[in-house]
């Protein structure tokens, strides 16, 4: 499928750079740099206890009542009953048809590093899990996809939590975006695959059955949050954050500590970190001049009785934000590993202070597999010019200045200073002869001279066409594998790809990552 992998540096922020590395000066904000070695020693100390375990098995059943039955996946679901079973998670918001590449790539490093982990110990089980984001509710993170260099957006009126949206303008949506896909053979398979998930009634359980069919065959399993027993159980640690603001005060400090090491914070706490689901919003919880903890933008409030009392029979009225949400799904899950992108490394760090104050274990931080997919197609137009792979990383404007100075042909004037002095020793030897032919040789050499600019002119004119022709398919390269100028992962959908592909290409890469080697794999389509 790929007929080769090259590896780039990756450009990474000097706080996730360091972390990678090891550096002293970071030690107080994690629990181990990833390794095999590190997170192996973790499972020893992991403690989950039968009803937890007892819990989250119960509410993955009941999860995967209305998915179509996988036994890799109803396996891992029993295997999480046993003492000696852990898992590695990433998580993700429920994108248009999966998002940007990189979603999958985050799948798939955690599914990868699930098998390295029993690879090295057998007597360690992992199962792989996907943290659905289903209560956010930022919709324009998630509503569009880029196809064929497009943009398709989704249209939904709401302030919802994302996985409570219904399916309304979904369908118009994914017909654009199918419309949008070459008319190959692979493309039937998508639209199929995309018609179903907006069929749902639920936009959550769409995507939901788009990553089931996609990954089931992993043994991947999806969790969602967004459960009244799940809930429940956290409720003591909803409550410290209620009412101690506990949130706030640990990873206010901690972004402190970092900031004074010279690493910027990459997320701010909020007093309360923690939202109130109502009435089809998703809105801030704020303790106003009261005392009362009012709900922003109604006219909700409550006091600390009434509070206390929904907390007890509703607990799933309460969401966790950014801050709050790493420790909930490290109290859901026995996890040993978080497998994340440099942004979401970068705010787990700043959280170590506040899992250990909630007395909740820290995963060891894995950085995911970042991908550069190079099509047939592109790697020859970069032969013909010729770019190679090592000069991707360069600045746009030098490679395309660099190109600029090797189309260098541009004047004769040597090669005129040539000729001038071999007709001065024609004119030299002609005036030996005859005076008079001195002048006829002179006369001859302007004449030899103005043709050469002539001609230099036409070649300095070639020159520039040539030139223009190659930055043209410089930058049009630069286009495709850097869209907008940022990178592919980040910008292009698996669908758009796996179409040009003609198959389901993540398949074929899972023995090609290795999570814990943080480099750019470059993989070029055969």
């Amino acid at each position: 499928m790929f007929s080769s992998t090259e590896f780039l540096p990756l450009s990474l922020s000097p706080l996730v750079r360091d972390y990678l590395a090891g550096t002293p000066a970071l030690e107080s904000f994690h629990t181990g740099i990833p390794s095999l070695e590190g997170i192996l020693a973790s499972a020893s100390n992991r403690t989950f206890t039968a009803s937890q375990r007892n819990l989250l098995v119960h509410t993955l059943r009941k999860q995967y009542q209305n998915l179509p039955v996988a036994e890799p996946v109803s396996r891992n679901i029993e295997l999480l009953l046993q003492e000696k079973v852990f898992t590695v998670t990433a998580g993700h918001q429920l994108c248009l048809a999966t998002g940007p590449l990189f979603v999958i790539y985050k799948i798939l490093s955690a599914i990868r590093l699930c098998a390295q982990i029993s690879e090295a110990d057998c007597t360690v089980k992992m199962v792989p899990v996907l943290w659905l984001a289903t209560e956010d509710h930022d919709f324009e993170e998630v509503n569009h996809v880029y196809v064929q260099g497009k943009k398709i957006e989704w249209q939904h009126d709401s302030g919802d939590a994302i996985g409570h949206l219904d399916n309304v303008g979904l369908q118009e949506a994914i017909e654009q975006l199918i419309t949008s896909f070459p008319n190959v053979p692979m493309r039937q398979i998508v639209e199929d695959m995309l018609r179903r998930s907006s069929a749902e009634m639920r936009y959550a359980d769409g995507f939901r059955m788009i990553i089931h069919e996609l990954f089931s065959s992993f043994g991947l399993l999806m969790m969602d949050g967004d459960d009244a027993a799940l809930k429940a159980s956290f409720a003591p640690y909803m409550r410290r954050e209620l009412f101690e603001e506990i949130g706030n005060q640990y990873v206010s400090k901690t972004s402190s500590d970092l900031t004074a090491r010279g690493y910027p914070a990459q997320v701010n706490p909020r007093s309360i970190n923690l939202f109130y689901l109502s009435e089809g919003k998703r809105r801030r919880i704020e303790k106003n001049a009261l005392g009362k903890w009012a709900i922003v933008d109604s006219a909700i409030s409550f006091t600390s009785e009434e509070l206390n009392l929904l907390l007890e029979n509703s607990p799933q009225s309460f969401s966790p934000n950014v801050i709050i949400r790493p420790l909930y799904q490290e109290w859901v899950l026995p996890n040993l590993a978080f497998v994340g992108g440099p942004g979401e490394l970068s705010y787990w760090l700043q959280l170590h202070t506040l899992f250990a104050a909630m007395s909740i274990p820290f995963p060891i931080l894995v950085l995911r597999d970042s991908v550069l997919l190079l099509h047939n197609r592109t790697r020859q137009r970069m032969a013909k010019i010729p770019l190679s792979v090592s000069e991707l990383t360069r600045d746009r404007a030098l490679l395309i200045r660099a190109l600029a100075d090797e189309s260098g042909l541009s004047d004769l004037e040597q090669e005129k200073t040539s000729l001038t002095q071999i007709f001065e020793s024609i004119a030299s030897k002609a005036k030996a002869i005859d005076a008079t032919l001195e002048g006829t040789a002179k006369a001859e050499l302007q004449k030899q001279l103005t043709a050469l600019d002539q001609f230099s002119k036409r070649m300095m004119k070639a020159s520039k066409q040539k030139e223009e022709l190659r930055i043209g398919q410089l930058e049009k390269i630069l286009d495709e594998l850097f869209p907008e100028g940022g990178p592919q992962e980040r910008h292009d959908n698996f669908f758009d790809h796996a179409i040009r592909a003609g198959k389901w290409f993540h398949e074929d890469l899972i023995d090609l990552f290795n999570p814990l080697d943080a480099r750019l794999k470059v993989l070029t389509f055969e």
